[in-house]
């Protein structure tokens, strides 16, 4: 079995920077080329960080290189689907960001080239790898508080962000697609689908896409209400799961990390800030199991499909105004 997988990444911004470092830290793992269609920048990070590898403008050439057995897909939302269908359909692995994609429908031919092709496609997730998150996954799979009834969850940071992030043509979307995905995909891990779902989004800037949104998610046993923000002051992430014998709150705050547990009148909390930051290195680790071990990785394509299909339902919902099915 092949023990040391080759990379290329594709895109050199904050999100390709964390996954060069984790290639590059990885035992099992080689970085054969970056990639980036500004060239200025793609020097920076070469020289910045005295890699050894190739460098490349055009995807195309770095990908199509047979040391090449794995692209990370780290562009502009609008440029996941491209340079992943391109990368599978010369039978390489891919790990691409979230969301998988703009639209279901490009997601879903994502998924079915790699299917065809014998590939795996990983959907970039790294707060399913934050400690308090896999210690709630723990207690829910052991059954700890019972069946879920309802699931509530915020999310959001302050609008500091790159110029494409705010233009619908790039990203897709706002905050739900950008922030809001991230706890759909939590939401899904620990909790199961959902079937249907009313949203609003709106924006209290001149941005083209949202910088605020609301949805709620229902199925048979259980609701999901989510808010997603780009104008928090401060604080990123808090989900509370309430059971049937008891209750979870994740909460990321600055850098702080806890899980309380809520039962019997009674709490305890698990800090998790002394730990160190390193969720993008354990969701990177994660792919290469998976590829090494020849199994579907966590979060899969298939999760980064599921929750595109929510994110599309919530901004159908918020334009028609009505409940819809998922």
């Amino acid at each position: 079995m092949k023990k040391e997988l080759g990379f290329c990444v594709v895109g050199c911004g904050k999100m390709g920077v964390r996954r060069i470092n984790s290639v590059v830290k990885h035992k099992n793992s080689r970085l054969i080329s970056i990639v980036d269609a500004d060239g200025k920048r793609l020097n920076e990070i070469y020289r910045k960080y005295k890699l050894k590898c190739k460098k490349f403008e055009d995807y195309k050439k770095a990908i199509d290189d047979s040391d090449v057995n794995c692209v990370i897909v780290c562009t502009p939302n609008k440029f996941h689907f491209p340079v992943s269908i391109f990368a599978l359909s010369k039978k390489k692995h891919v790990l691409c960001e979230k969301p998988l994609a703009m639209s279901p429908k490009e997601a879903l031919k994502m998924v079915k080239l790699s299917e065809k092709n014998g590939l795996f496609l990983k959907t970039g997730s790294n707060h399913r790898f934050f400690p308090n998150v896999k210690r709630a996954k723990e207690f829910i799979e052991k059954g700890v508080i019972g069946n879920i009834n309802f699931i509530y969850g915020e999310i959001g940071h302050k609008k500091s962000l790159p110029d494409w992030y705010k233009k619908k043509d790039l990203s897709g979307g706002g905050t739900i697609i950008d922030n809001g995905v991230h706890l759909i995909d939590i939401a899904r891990w620990l909790c199961g689908d959902f079937k249907e779902c009313y949203g609003r989004v709106h924006s209290m800037s001149d941005t083209e896409v949202e910088d605020n949104g609301f949805a709620f998610l229902k199925s048979k046993n259980k609701n999901l209400f989510l808010k997603s923000s780009w104008n928090k002051s401060n604080g990123y992430m808090k989900i509370e799961i309430l059971g049937e014998r008891g209750s979870l709150v994740i909460e990321c705050d600055d850098g702080k990390t806890k899980l309380v547990h809520f039962m019997d009148g009674k709490n305890k909390t698990y800090d998790f800030s002394h730990l160190p930051f390193n969720s993008f290195d354990l969701d990177f680790e994660e792919f290469v199991k998976a590829v090494l071990g020849n199994r579907q990785p966590l979060a899969s394509g298939d999760d980064g499909l599921k929750a595109v299909e929510i994110v599309s339902a919530i901004y159908r919902s918020s334009k028609n105004g009505k409940v819809v099915s998922i």
